[in-house]
C-alpha cells in the first residue's frame, strides 16, 4: 500500500486523530443528546472499518477513538478493538462509553488491545443521573470505572456535560471522586446542537470560579468558550459510513463510496476529504443537523 507520511489539511494542521462512530445505538437515552437511528443497512460494517482504519493510518492517522452511540453494545467491539490494535501505524486506541457494560468487558477490551477508556457520567446523584440519562444505571457505571482501572484501562477518565440548574452543584462530588479513585475529570461545556441551548450552558471560566480547591485531576473542555479548532488534528466517521470534516460544521463526504476504491485511489480521496475541513468551526458559530448521538462526538 501507498505510505503517506502524513495528513495535513490546507491550514496546516495536522490530521493524525480519527474518531470513529461505531454504532448509532445506545443502551441510554441521554436528554441533552439527540439522535435517531439509521438502520442496520446504513450501520458501517466490520469490515468497513477494518479497511477505513487501514487507509486513515496510511494516511498518518496514529490514534483511534471508537464512539457511537455507545460502542460496547456492538458485539464484535472486541474484534474492532483488535484489528485497530493490529494495524500497522496505529499507535493508540481508546474508547468512550457510558461504562453500563464495562464491568463485564473491560477484561477483555484490554486483552484484545484496548489502552484506556473514558467514561460519561453526567452526574453522580441516582436521582439526578436518572433525569439525564433516563434510566437507573449510575451504581453500573461507577461498577464499569472500577472494572476500567482493575483492567488496567488506565488513566481512566470521566467525562461530565455541565448543565446549568441541572449538574452544576455537583463539581465538588467529582472532586472528591477523583481525589477518591485513580481517575480523572473532565469537565465539558453544554453544546447547542442546532437549537437554543436552553439556559443550561455553562461557561468553564463561570465554573472555574465556583470550583473548591484541587489539586490535579480535574481538566475543563473548552469547545463553545474557548474554541480549539486552530490546534484540531481530528477527523471523524459517523456510524452510517460517512467523513465528519467538523464536529460543528455540515460538511460530509460519504466514506463508503471511496471504500470501492482501490487502495491508492482511496487514501487521495481521503486526503482529498481532509481538505474540505474547515478552518473554524465552533468558533464561526456552531451548525449541525445532526445530534451529538449520530455525529459520534
Amino acid at each position: 500500500m501507498l505510505q503517506a507520511k502524513s495528513l495535513t489539511d490546507n491550514f496546516g494542521r495536522t490530521i493524525d486523530y480519527l474518531r470513529l462512530s461505531v454504532t448509532d445505538r445506545c443502551n441510554l437515552n441521554c436528554t441533552y443528546c439527540k439522535h435517531a437511528a439509521y438502520g442496520a443497512e446504513k450501520l458501517i460494517s466490520f469490515s468497513e472499518i477494518t479497511r477505513a482504519v487501514r487507509l486513515f493510518a496510511a494516511c498518518g492517522i496514529r490514534k483511534i477513538r471508537l464512539t457511537g452511540g455507545e460502542p460496547l453494545v456492538r458485539g464484535d467491539i472486541c474484534d474492532i478493538v483488535r484489528s485497530c490494535k493490529e494495524t500497522a501505524g496505529v499507535l493508540e486506541t481508546v474508547l468512550t462509553t457510558n461504562g453500563i457494560l464495562l464491568p463485564e468487558m473491560a477484561a477483555g477490551l484490554k486483552e484484545a488491545g484496548l489502552c484506556r477508556v473514558n467514561v460519561s457520567i453526567d452526574s453522580l446523584n441516582p436521582k439526578q443521573y436518572k433525569q439525564i440519562a433516563r434510566a437507573e444505571s449510575l451504581g453500573r457505571a461507577l461498577e464499569g470505572v472500577d472494572a476500567a482501572i482493575r483492567a488496567g484501562l488506565t488513566p481512566v477518565k470521566i467525562n461530565a456535560v455541565l448543565m446549568r440548574g441541572v449538574n452544576d452543584d455537583e463539581m465538588g462530588d467529582y472532586i472528591a471522586l477523583a481525589e477518591k479513585k485513580d481517575v480523572q475529570v473532565r469537565f465539558i461545556e453544554y453544546m447547542p446542537m442546532g437549537k437554543a441551548r436552553e439556559g443550561r450552558y455553562l461557561s468553564a471560566d463561570e465554573a472555574e470560579g465556583r470550583m473548591p480547591e484541587c489539586k490535579g485531576k480535574i481538566d475543563f473542555i473548552t469547545p463553545v468558550s474557548r474554541p480549539f479548532c486552530r490546534q484540531c488534528n481530528r477527523i471523524r466517521v459517523t456510524a452510517d459510513c460517512r467523513i465528519r470534516h467538523c464536529l460543528g460544521n455540515n460538511t460530509e463526504t460519504d466514506l463508503r463510496e471511496i471504500l470501492q476504491q482501490d487502495d491508492k485511489t482511496a487514501i487521495e480521496l481521503i486526503r482529498a476529504a481532509v481538505l474540505k475541513k474547515p478552518e473554524k468551526g465552533f468558533s464561526a458559530g456552531f451548525e449541525t443537523d445532526r445530534g451529538m448521538g449520530n455525529i459520534g462526538g
